[in-house]
């Protein structure tokens, strides 16, 4: 609920354009969130850096719209440092903009594509153990600069924008809400 409310914030429309732009002084630093013991606690800024493990041989390709187009479905798992250290197992459904054949035939990236992974991760949040659910998904441009959203929540939530490589690594930046922590799942 606080991380769709602060979404919501983000996107606010004219009073966020009042607002100072994350990651000047005073923006991440001065904003707080009620936690479940009704105590207010700083949001914080959330860095760090996101791998991306592709297990080839689960790779299923099936044709869409007509055939011009192929949905991939892999599973991976994310291994991600900095706010949150851990790994996040899960499955990538990819909308590849080319026909199988030459999708298949080329490396990740090579065609533009929509993707959505979901998946849970085991680890550290803002160094305590912790269980969350992952979503992380955005757009391959043809040449694969990855542009994404990557959110986890059960516990404390994080919020965060990535910037990749596709099938390779990137970084991350967002928000960290606090909350509770599940230690394991």
């Amino acid at each position: 609920m606080a991380s769709a409310l602060l979404l919501g914030s983000l996107m606010a429309g004219p009073a966020a354009a009042a607002r100072p732009p994350l990651g000047t002084q005073g923006s991440v630093q001065s904003a707080v969130h009620q936690n479940q013991n009704g105590k207010r606690s700083p949001v914080r800024q959330a860095t760090g850096e996101l791998a991306v493990q592709l297990d080839p041989s689960s790779l299923q390709a099936v044709p869409i719209s007509g055939g011009n187009r192929c949905q991939f479905t892999v599973n991976v798992v994310l291994h991600l440092t900095g706010t949150a250290v851990g790994a996040a197992s899960g499955t990538t459904v990819a909308k590849i903009d080319a026909p199988c054949a030459d999708a298949l035939a080329m490396p990740p990236g090579t065609f533009s594509d929509t993707f959505k992974f979901t998946g849970g991760f085991e680890g550290t949040i803002d160094g305590f153990p912790s269980a969350a659910r992952v979503t992380y998904a955005g757009v391959t441009r043809a040449g694969g600069a990855v542009s994404a959203s990557l959110f986890l929540k059960d516990g404390p939530s994080m919020l965060a924008c990535v910037q990749a490589q596709a099938g390779g690594q990137g970084t991350y930046s967002g928000l960290l809400l606090p909350g509770h922590h599940r230690a394991g799942r």
